[in-house]
């Protein structure tokens, strides 16, 4: 490997290894919660239709969060439930 091309890989590390190093710490919800309490619950959600995709809001954070309602695929859930 030529002088040059070490130059090039060592720039190209530091390129990817300095933003990765200055990431700030993740938010502290990611770390504190949700907890559950009880060993199983259930609830209800409103599901919003847009373009034949499901979407539910949450609270994450303290701020709603849209985030698509994955079934997976339309043969592995039952019409009846997604009805």
């Amino acid at each position: 490997m030529t002088s040059t091309h070490r130059r090039l890989a060592l720039l190209g590390l530091l390129t990817i290894a300095v933003p990765a190093a200055a990431q700030p710490a993740p938010p502290a919800w990611m770390s504190e919660g949700p907890r559950v309490q009880t060993e199983t619950f259930a609830f209800e959600l409103p599901l919003e239709v847009m373009a034949t995709k499901l979407f539910v809001t949450v609270q994450v954070g303290g701020k709603p969060r849209r985030f698509v309602f994955d079934t997976g695929s339309p043969s592995m859930i039952d019409s009846r439930l997604a009805d």
